[in-house]
């Protein structure tokens, strides 16, 4: 059970697209074709990068270990999402950006609305000028 607490806090920490990845290749278990195909790349890269996101979290050699205790990591990374979900900081993040959307919103209309009310600048022509004597 510390393997899987330590596993956990592992993949806890690590950053969503790494973490995408190896619950794709290890929790999911999906083959490196399917996750080729899914990515949209050669079989090579995705066995790449999958290579690589073990890598970034230390898990190289722990691919067996995340293959075996799948199910149960599966479930906490999942209820871990839930609670995080319906926790007050999601809501609070969620309403900060709804409220940074409305205020380009309107910064745009309002700088829309003060070109196109804009008095238009006639421009008069200019006299002609007098050549230079020789």
């Amino acid at each position: 059970m510390a393997q899987v607490d330590a596993l956990f806090r592992t993949l806890s920490a690590a950053h969503p697209r790494t973490l995408q990845i190896v619950r794709r290749a290890c929790l999911e278990n999906l083959t490196t074709e399917q996750l080729a195909q899914l990515y949209g790349i050669t079989p090579d890269a995705a066995q790449i990068l999958v290579t690589r996101a073990l890598f970034e979290l230390g898990l190289i050699d722990e691919k067996e270990a995340l293959v075996a205790h799948r199910t149960e990591l599966l479930t906490r990374l999942d209820a871990a999402a839930l609670e995080y979900a319906r926790s007050p900081d999601r809501v609070r993040e969620e309403r900060l950006r709804q409220l940074a959307i409305v205020v380009v919103l309107v910064l745009s209309a309002f700088f829309y609305w003060r070109e196109a009310n804009k008095p238009k600048t006639v421009l008069k022509p200019r006299p002609p000028t007098p050549a230079a004597a020789p």
